[in-house]
């Protein structure tokens, strides 16, 4: 389990690029997330085929990073989760 205070929120989509160890553990921490997000939405896509839900990884920001869900850097670039669908 890990608290995100010290790294903010990841859907402030911060790229963490400084040499510290801080932003090196928050730039893991907010990797791991985007991949759980990632996963959660392939098992989504896997069992509905509902092309939107692969839509919103259309972000350019630092893609192998943030998995396409970021289109720049701050809040107003995280790209939003969709509902669940109903399955």
């Amino acid at each position: 389990m890990a608290h995100f205070t010290l790294c903010q929120k990841p859907w402030n989509c911060l790229a963490h690029n400084l040499d510290d160890i801080r932003h090196r553990l928050c730039r893991k921490l907010t990797h791991e997330w985007f991949r759980v997000r990632a996963d959660l939405e392939d098992e989504w896509f896997a069992k509905t085929k509902d092309q939107s839900i692969m839509d919103k990884r259309s972000g350019k920001f630092e893609k192998d990073h943030f998995y396409g869900f970021c289109s720049r850097s701050g809040a107003k670039g995280y790209i939003k989760m969709g509902k669940p669908p109903v399955m």
